[in-house]
């Protein structure tokens, strides 16, 4: 979080609002759905790596386990559309490789296909027909009979859940994508069974627009303060934004329980409490209240206080009828939560309200949802042909690191020391590149790459993946720390200092907007990884099977 003298920013790079404002002029509704995987007969993944860092991974594991096991003869389909095989893609039954850039178009051809068998939302028949699987061919790479067996799946396999977001998705025209993926749900029938919105509005909106009026007001000397609250944005913004020069405007105050590129740059660094130290809340949606409670005594040899304390310390000092009778922060979340005792009606004393609360982690109920349904204002969005494999260049894809996230896990050594699940290397970045096109290009795998962009360059390992578009790469996050502690630092590269500030129409950031050249530096690297072949080479390590075999018995 950011906050200066009248606002506060909510500041995360990997933001779903995007997702808010499709659903808003999709269904009226500023809310992110739930996705009731387990309901579902066939998924089309849109790109999202909904196993790995897009969402609630653990509790889209869980659904996505009950919809995808092998039970009583059958099971769920999922079907991956994206240029690159993630985490998620891994676990697809079939991956549909699609242009970077037009994973909307393709949703779009697949809903005028199976609007078209359906005969439903005769508005959007004219719409549709602009976007029928021979006209966008061209464009998607995706031939018609596959959008065509694709519409055979849902309607063989059906209940359908569509799902699109992530870093792949966030082009400029990100809102368009996933207004697009809402049509086709909208067509399919997944409104209330697998694609489902809250009574009440649960997620709280994230902007990087907000992030850009932020760097303009301190370039203009409007802020006298800024407060950042254990975040890193000198790190996690791209250089192209210009925020560590705008910092130098303004006196910098930075609450953190760690060492990084923000301390570094800020004026007056306060030490905090980590969150095991800490107590806090959250009601991340309808139906769930959480509670954090510490699991350790703090740390007695360094300085700190609860970010929190140290907050509602300084307010009451500025205003003496600020939070009255309030001392600490516990005590302002008990009177939050003397609140919630009071509406839920529960007829306890407090006190062992607040010890069953601490007992069970919270309070936990059925989520209640409301009924939506597909606005007209739909047709009035635009999507067209991003054309990133028509450009000089490879695409760049940067994806989110399944360990250290967009880098605030990197100070963790256990997590730096466990292997990516997808390429298993440690302790480094890497460039993932269709095997086809670096031998084109002269790059054998492992070698160590130039990456070149507009914006910047850096150098990094080559990995060879099958599972990536030949006009395409990808890198992580989470890498390229300069100023974060002995465990962060010197290790890989920051892909966010190749990207420009490139935004969609809900004014977050499009982490795919520039192609990158590369060159071949040195055909040896010091990369460090667990495995050795990506194939089987017939030895059968992996065994799979199909499901009509699987019904049939083995000879």
């Amino acid at each position: 979080k950011i906050q200066n003298k009248n606002n506060r920013i909510n500041f995360d790079m990997i933001s779903q609002d995007s997702q808010i404002e499709a659903n808003k002029i999709a269904f009226e509704t500023e809310d992110i759905a739930d996705y009731a995987f387990e309901k579902a007969g066939i998924v089309l993944n849109f790109g999202t790596d909904f196993l790995g860092n897009w969402g609630s991974g653990v509790e889209n594991s869980r659904r996505f386990v009950e919809m995808h096991a092998f039970e009583d003869g059958s099971k769920g389909q999922l079907i991956h559309i994206s240029p690159q095989v993630s985490l998620t893609g891994a676990k697809a039954d079939r991956w549909i490789q699609i242009n970077p850039g037009t994973e909307g178009l393709v949703a779009l051809a697949i809903a005028n296909a199976l609007r078209k068998k359906k005969g439903n939302f005769p508005f959007l028949a004219d719409y549709l027909d602009s976007f029928s699987p021979e006209k966008v061919f061209e464009a998607t790479g995706v031939s018609v009979k596959k959008i065509n067996q694709i519409v055979s799946d849902i309607f063989q396999n059906g209940p359908l859940l569509a799902l699109a977001g992530g870093n792949l998705s966030a082009t400029d025209q990100c809102v368009e994508t996933l207004v697009a993926v809402n049509i086709l749900n909208a067509i399919s029938g997944a409104l209330g069974e697998t694609v489902r919105f809250f009574e009440k509005r649960t997620s709280e909106s994230t902007n990087f627009s907000s992030i850009e009026r932020l760097v303009k007001d301190l370039e203009n000397s409007k802020v006298k303060l800024l407060i950042i609250d254990d975040s890193n944005p000198v790190y996690a913004l791209p250089k192209s934004l210009k925020f560590s020069q705008a910092l130098e405007k303004t006196f910098v105050v930075s609450l953190a329980s760690h060492k990084s590129e923000t301390t570094h740059e800020a004026n007056l660094v306060l030490p905090a409490l980590t969150p095991y130290e800490s107590w806090g809340d959250a009601f991340p949606r309808s139906g769930v209240k959480s509670i954090q409670q510490p699991v350790m005594t703090p740390v007695k040899n360094f300085d700190a206080r609860a970010m929190e304390d140290v907050l509602l310390d300084v307010a009451q000092q500025i205003n003496n009828n600020a939070f009255p009778s309030i001392k600490s922060y516990y005590e302002y979340l008990q009177k939050i939560w003397k609140e919630i005792h009071t509406k839920t009606g529960d007829l306890r004393n407090f006190e062992n309200f607040w010890i069953s609360v601490l007992e069970n982690g919270g309070i936990f109920d059925e989520p209640k949802f409301k009924w939506v349904s597909l606005s007209d204002r739909v047709t009035s969005l635009r999507l067209i042909d991003p054309g990133f494999s028509k450009k000089e260049g490879l695409t760049l894809l940067p994806t989110i690191s399944h360990l250290l996230g967009d880098g605030r896990g990197s100070n963790k050594p256990w997590l730096q020391e466990v292997p990516d699940p997808m390429s298993q290397i440690v302790w480094d970045s890497w460039v993932e590149i269709n095997p086809e096109t670096a031998k084109k290009l002269g790059i054998n795998d492992r070698a160590i790459i130039e990456v070149n962009t507009p914006y910047g360059k850096v150098e990094a390992t080559a990995y060879y993946h099958f599972g990536i578009h030949r006009d395409a790469i990808a890198i992580p996050m989470g890498q390229g720390h300069k100023n974060s502690g002995n465990v962060a630092d010197g290790f890989g590269i920051n892909v966010m200092d190749l990207l420009p500030n490139t935004i969609d129409n809900a004014g977050n950031f499009a982490f795919v907007s520039t192609q990158a050249k590369i060159k071949l530096v040195n055909s040896k690297s010091f990369t460090v990884n667990t495995d050795g072949n990506a194939r089987q080479l017939g030895r059968d390590i992996s065994a799979a099977t199909t499901v009509e075999k699987l019904n049939g018995g083995y000879e």
